[in-house]
Order: C-alpha cells, then sequence, then structure tokens
C-alpha cells in the first residue's frame, strides 16, 4: 500500500507497500460548475493531507523503508481498534506527526 488511500488503492501495486499516495486525477477542474460534494471535498482534503505527510515525511512514500512500513501497521493498527481516527481528513498527516515524534524523525522542509 502506497499512501494513495492508506487501504489497498489501484496505485499501490505499481510502488508496493507505502505510505498511502494520491493517485490520478483527484482535483475538480476550475472550469466545472458544479460544486464539489461534502463527500468530495473531503476526498480533496485527505489527498492533500496524504501529499503533505508525504512532502513533509518523503521516507513514508518510498515502500518498504522501515518508517513506511511503521506506517503502514499503525494505520492497520488504527483500522481496527480505533476507526474515529480516520473521521477528519486530515488523519494521514496526524498519524505521520505521531509518528515522526515516536521515532525522532527530523520533517523536511
Amino acid at each position: 500500500m502506497v499512501l494513495s488511500s492508506c487501504g489497498p488503492s489501484p496505485s499501490a501495486g505499481a510502488k508496493g507497500e507505502g505510505l498511502p499516495v494520491p493517485s490520478g486525477p483527484q482535483q475538480r477542474r476550475a472550469d466545472q460548475t458544479r460544486p464539489l460534494t461534502p463527500e468530495e471535498e473531503r476526498q480533496q482534503r485527505e489527498e492533500q493531507a496524504k501529499r503533505q505527510a508525504v512532502s513533509v515525511y518523503p521516507e513514508l512514500g518510498v515502500a518498504g523503508t522501515a518508517v513506511n512500513r511503521e506506517y503502514v501497521r499503525r494505520y492497520k493498527l488504527y483500522r481496527s481498534v480505533n476507526p474515529a481516527f480516520f473521521e477528519e481528513p486530515d488523519w494521514p498527516i496526524r498519524l505521520a506527526e505521531m509518528l515522526a515524534q515516536d521515532l525522532g524523525l527530523d520533517p523536511r522542509r
């Protein structure tokens, strides 16, 4: 699983298991006039948080790294024991920051 949706995703196969990252055109073009639904808006915010997490902690997006494996492990654990954690669309960056704090990672800014 690559940071694409932190769950099985169509793009995950290309990079293996990693931090779920956005795949494909997720954002609405400016020329589209239909307003976003609340779910579409939430999805966009979540994809933005995923990109931010990988930008700040690049190892999250590299399949097989120790940081990536631990992120995926925690993602799966939280999904089973604390699904409410994923209700807010900023969960990818929050999970990345908790992991970074626990592992003593320095953000790349």
